[in-house]
Parts: C-alpha cells; structure tokens; sequence
C-alpha cells in the first residue's frame, strides 16, 4: 500500500488502485474459487487499512487501535508461510 493506493503484483505485472473491484480482474484466478475468496478477503482488509491510514499484513488481522493489545498477532516473529515454502522449492530445481 501508498498513499496512490492497494498495490499487488503477480507473475503479469504490478497493479495499483483504491478500488478491489478494479484489482481483482488482474489476478486471473477466475478458475480458482477458494483462492480467488482468500485474495478478495485479503483485498477488503487492505482496502480498510489503506482508508483508514493504518498498517495491513498480508495473512494477519486488522489489529490496530486503542483495544489493540502491545503485542497483538502478527506482529511477532512468524514461521514462513506457505508461500515462501513454495518459492524456495522452486528454486531448487
């Protein structure tokens, strides 16, 4: 996220705007229903992170205000996800 907006990026290219909607044609997972409800999931947190000036973490809760504790979830050290697990054997081919 920037100020400009929701960024994301993928295999096709990087995509920027403050609408999910204008986002999610760029993801191509029109054949992937369980992936394409986790992206739009994921998509309306950082919308309400970026409209509300506050920080967004892929894969966390929305966790910030006042009720918020110190050390809420994910901002502790975190085992990598799926996805970098992913990438990393990729690469070893």
């Amino acid at each position: 996220m920037s100020s400009k907006g929701i960024h994301i990026f993928n295999r096709d290219g990087i995509h920027e705007s403050v609408d999910p909607y204008q986002l999610f044609p760029n993801l191509k997972v029109e054949q992937d229903g369980s992936h394409a409800f986790y992206l739009g999931m994921e998509l309306a947190k950082a919308q309400i992170a970026w409209l509300l000036g506050k920080r967004y973490v892929q894969d966390r809760p929305l966790s910030w205000g006042c009720i918020t504790p110190v050390n809420s979830p994910g901002e502790e050290y975190q085992e990598e996800g799926t996805t970098l697990k992913q990438s990393k054997n990729m690469k070893k081919r």
